[in-house]
């Protein structure tokens, strides 16, 4: 079982640093693929289903009816995107694929007793954090990618690293935006980390360093994430039973519109590199124009989506669509009935992890907890919620199974129980 949750583990920081497999085996084949994060998906799937029948969990019921009432709504509206819309059956496995399944792997997650050890999970992140720092610094400072940015059969490639004339960082990610929240997430993880002494002073340096990393990325949506996430870090370590915890993923949605309102009353500005906004009015009219798209064409397709999805690895006549906003994205995918269940899925979600925070408190917890919270925020500017998502699987993998009766909570608290009862 040891090695099991060790293959386990390895497999989820696999799909965290998505890049990492990639460009292990283009280093170590002449520049192929041959295992992408499909396959690891599936494999981690299989694993976590074996497990919850093996030493099940006893997932929340408010969570369990969503996460069961989402994955009904996808295989039924199938037949809406298949037969209605004649949408190719491997562009729909795509889409799924790119949107959906990092969903049905945290659900899995849920359902399994795995209790990996949560320190050792730490000791793994910072010091893969430490490598990506080091190769994300070099590709800044040099100006220079460095790793290669496609595979030689054109199976992999690292995308969006070109901005303003200059190359992003993307270090061991298929994109900059990924290692942005990474490095959002390690931020948030350091200034969980328990306050004790001198060893807290080193905590916030190397928060500093995660967080100067993430401006080399040169991604403006996760320089709102992170001011987010620390503000949500900052809050559930000291209040986190406050009235105000459960609303704090509206405080980052308010951000992200505050940031909307400025470029709409002031205007865009122009400028070089991170403070240029000139790309604001682009992005707007995009957004004009798939709301068009998503809530003026027929009800139908209104309330359960025109099958469009932004990626490259979908066939669709627009699967690159330059969307960029969870709130358009979802609709113009599944419909809007689609969009609500995202978006309810998200809220469980979060009442979950808050109550596993006020429950432990840990390190893990808090900072998973905080990237989710400021998940809607990124959503204003970005769709990589999928991405986020996979950062839930920490917690879902080391979090302690809860007893199932009283009896059992003796016995785990080493009180004597009687055989009778």
């Amino acid at each position: 079982m040891k090695l099991f949750r060790g293959l386990l583990l390895l497999g989820i920081l696999f799909v965290v640093i998505d890049g990492a497999l990639p460009q292990l085996q283009m280093l170590l084949l002449g520049g192929r693929v041959i295992i992408g994060l499909l396959p690891l998906k599936v494999f981690m799937a299989i694993s976590l289903i074996g497990f919850a029948l093996y030493r099940p969990r006893k997932q929340q019921e408010v969570l369990t009816v969503v996460s069961l009432a989402f994955a009904g709504y996808l295989l039924v509206d199938i037949l809406h995107l298949w037969l209605g819309l004649e949408l190719p059956a491997i562009d729909l496995f795509g889409g799924y694929w790119v949107y959906y399944s990092s969903f049905l792997l945290v659900f899995l997650a849920g359902c399994s007793a795995l209790e990996i050890s949560e320190k050792g999970i730490i000791r793994f992140l910072i010091f893969l954090f430490f490598i990506c720092a080091a190769i994300g610094i070099a590709q800044y400072l040099t100006g220079r990618t460095l790793l290669p940015t496609r595979s030689s059969d054109g199976s992999f490639t690292v995308g969006a690293v070109g901005f303003l004339g200059v190359n992003r960082v993307f270090s061991l990610f298929i994109f900059p935006g990924t290692f942005g929240i990474f490095c959002v997430f390690m931020t948030g993880l350091f200034l969980s980390m328990p306050v004790r002494g001198m060893r807290f002073a080193g905590w916030i340096v190397l928060a500093a360093l995660a967080s100067a990393v993430c401006y080399t990325t040169l991604i403006r949506s996760c320089y709102l994430e992170l001011i987010a996430t620390v503000f949500t870090v900052a809050v559930l370590r000291m209040r986190p039973r406050s009235l105000f915890a459960p609303l704090l993923p509206v405080a980052g949605i308010l951000l992200g519109l505050a940031v909307i309102a400025k470029n709409l009353l002031f205007g865009a500005v122009a400028g070089s590199g991170v403070t240029d906004s000139s790309s604001f009015i682009a992005r707007l009219l995009e957004w004009r124009y798939y709301a068009d798209v998503a809530f003026s064409g027929s009800f139908v397709n209104m309330m359960f989506g025109e099958g469009i999805v932004q990626s490259e690895r979908v066939a669709t006549g627009s699967s690159v669509a330059p969307v960029d906003n969870i709130f358009l994205s979802y609709p113009l995918h599944i419909g809007v009935v689609g969009l609500l269940l995202v978006l309810a899925f998200y809220v469980v979600i979060w009442l979950d992890l808050l109550a596993k925070v006020k429950r432990l408190n840990r390190p893990i917890d808090i900072a998973v907890a905080a990237l989710w919270s400021s998940a809607l925020c990124l959503g204003l500017y970005s769709i990589d919620i999928p991405a986020v998502a996979t950062y839930l699987l920490l917690t879902y993998i080391s979090y302690p199974r809860e007893p199932s009766s009283v009896k059992e909570a003796f016995i785990e608290e080493g009180i004597p129980v009687s055989v009778t009862g």
